[in-house]
């Protein structure tokens, strides 16, 4: 034989189960919320992190430009200076540095050829292997003006120079002056582009890298060595891309764990004329911050869930207690009589309906003693018996009844008047007289597993949370559960388990179709609902008059509803009504 397991335990591992379900529910529900607000954050900061990286470099294109005006004029005068020489008396001569640091003059000749020049790193140096510039030359010896080509980068070794020139009248030679910028940004620390970085990081600590290169992938950055950077040949075709496309291009790569961002940004230099025109910015991010974020996210998550579910299982043992006493008391007690013990009282003091119903069975079992003692002397007193057994049957489900009623103030009577319509409907459907007992029994305590509901709950007026309508909807289960020990109430557990079915299957707990039903729980199912919809509710203080209630009856059978219940009810009702 199986050892069934007490009420109490499966009481305590259902509410359990339902803290669970909803703790763990919510938690997964507020984790990933929180996890889209700080990648939502995340994309956020990264666009301001765009917006002040492209302010930092335009800040720093006019550092770089008002730092090259200071010399400009000294510039353009030691250059005319030199042009005027040549055309007085034909010579070359390189003018004095003087004070400028990093500032070099030279002579180009037709061959494009320096020819003179202050650097000996360039002297005799040549372009012809170089057509770009070549072109950018022979189009400075046509203009035959003085004109400055911003942040170029030296033929040789990629040095980050400002170039001015001036070609001589004859056009047979170009006078050059290159200003060398890492020597002046050195000077005024935090101007150039090599400072963005720093600037930005301070506020964003998601950024790893900003680097401004140019077409052919020269950042103006050094290395520590005192080279300029390069960019990784693999991204060399992404800038390409994103300059002659003209816009921004992104990229993500996964590396040490972390995933790498990089967004290409095009820029052009102001008043730049050369090949250097065109610019790009790499910006590279990583989520090292937001992945960590949201570790310590679910660590907390997780450990206040943890906090939770030791504090339900604790209510759990409580509330399981305090409901599932009092029926454990007359459960067993119900035992000893069907045993033949009838010197049993379960004296119970709750202080509620229970306490009645405990009265109303200790009575009923002196009763039986009384009339055992007798020992039947008389049919008479036999069923006379009988008589009051069945009334104190009848009274012991209608305190059942009464208990659940008394958990919600817009209930009262709700039990009788089910059980009224219930009884014209198996009337109506041909149902013999043990059959409507039954049925009798069943409507009065379809809703007994409202005990195990909080009576906040059951009282709230206004729309209920999804929490407390999954709790409601417990109350079938809860309902079979407690008459599932019960023997003489066992025909009314499929009627208590199942009259939240629907007839198109789509009710509860078990979501069973059409005849898969039992026949009580559809009658049951149509007079609760009747009376539901005309009397009270928290949800709804005018009640539907009787002919609205019929229609949305009519209008749900076939679906919520059985139509041959439906239509007993009706016909049962029209005669009733014409009857008076």
């Amino acid at each position: 034989m199986v050892r069934k397991k007490p009420f109490k335990i499966k009481l305590t591992i259902m509410i359990y189960v339902l803290c669970f379900i909803s703790i763990g529910l919510y938690s997964v529900i507020q984790f990933r919320y929180t996890e889209q607000v700080f990648l939502g954050k995340f994309e956020q900061e990264k666009i301001m992190a765009e917006e002040q990286v492209l302010l930092a470099v335009k800040d720093a294109d006019v550092n770089y430009s008002m730092l090259e005006l200071q010399y400009d004029e000294q510039i353009r005068n030691a250059l005319y200076d030199m042009r005027f020489r040549y055309m007085s008396d034909g010579s070359l001569k390189l003018p004095d540095l003087k004070d400028v640091p990093g500032l070099s003059y030279y002579v180009i000749d037709e061959n494009n050829r320096i020819l003179l020049t202050t650097d000996p790193i360039d002297e005799g140096l040549s372009f012809q292997d170089i057509p770009e510039f070549v072109a950018f030359l022979n189009s400075v010896r046509n203009n035959g003006i003085y004109l400055s080509d911003r942040l170029s980068f030296s033929v040789r070794d990629n040095r980050v120079m400002r170039y001015s020139y001036l070609p001589s009248e004859d056009g047979r030679y170009i006078f050059e002056a290159g200003l060398n910028m890492k020597v002046m940004t050195e000077k005024y620390e935090g101007i150039g582009f090599d400072s963005i970085e720093k600037k930005i990081r301070q506020n964003h600590a998601f950024v790893e890298a900003i680097t401004v290169y140019d077409r052919d992938g020269y950042s103006y950055t050094y290395d520590p060595s005192g080279e300029l950077i390069r960019i990784n040949p693999k991204k060399l075709s992404t800038l390409k891309q994103a300059l002659e496309e003209g816009v921004s291009i992104d990229q993500s790569e996964k590396k040490d764990g972390f995933e790498r961002h990089y967004r290409y940004i095009p820029y052009k230099i102001e008043n730049a004329i050369g090949t250097n025109q065109q610019n790009v910015i790499e910006v590279i991010y990583n989520d090292k911050h937001l992945v960590k974020e949201l570790k310590g996210l679910e660590r907390y998550t997780f450990s206040i869930s943890l906090v939770w579910l030791t504090m339900s299982a604790l209510l759990s043992v409580f509330l399981a207690r305090s409901v599932s006493r009092p029926i454990e008391i007359i459960t067993k007690a119900v035992q000893q009589v069907s045993a033949g013990n009838y010197f049993v009282e379960t004296d119970l003091k709750t202080g509620d309906e229970l306490e009645s119903l405990s009265e109303n069975f200790d009575k009923m079992v002196r009763t039986i003693h009384e009339l055992r003692e007798e020992d039947y002397a008389r049919q008479a007193e036999l069923e006379r018996a009988l008589e009051e057994n069945r009334r104190l049957y009848f009274e012991t489900v209608r305190m059942l009844a009464n208990a659940i009623e008394a958990k919600d103030q817009y209930t009262g009577g709700h039990c009788d008047r089910v059980k009224d319509y219930a009884v014209l409907i198996g009337a109506e459907l041909g149902l013999q007289e043990g059959e409507l007992q039954n049925l009798i029994y069943g409507s009065l305590l379809h809703d007994i597993g409202k005990i195990g509901i909080p009576e906040d709950i059951l009282r709230k007026e206004g729309k209920l949370s999804d929490y407390e309508m999954n709790l409601v909807r417990q109350h079938p289960e809860i309902g079979y559960t407690i008459l599932h020990s019960t023997q003489f109430l066992k025909e009314c557990r499929r009627m208590v388990y199942e009259h939240h079915e629907r007839f198109d299957g789509l009710g509860y707990p078990r979501g069973l179709k059409g005849f898969e039903i039992d026949l009580y729980a559809r009658i049951i199912a149509v007079a609760d609902s009747y009376d539901a919809m005309t009397t009270i509710r928290p949800h709804r203080k005018i009640p539907l008059t009787k002919e609205e209630a019929i229609n949305e009856l009519l209008r749900n059978s076939g679906t919520q509803f059985d139509p041959d219940v439906v239509r007993a009810f009706i016909n049962a009702f029209a005669t009733k009504s014409a009857a008076g």
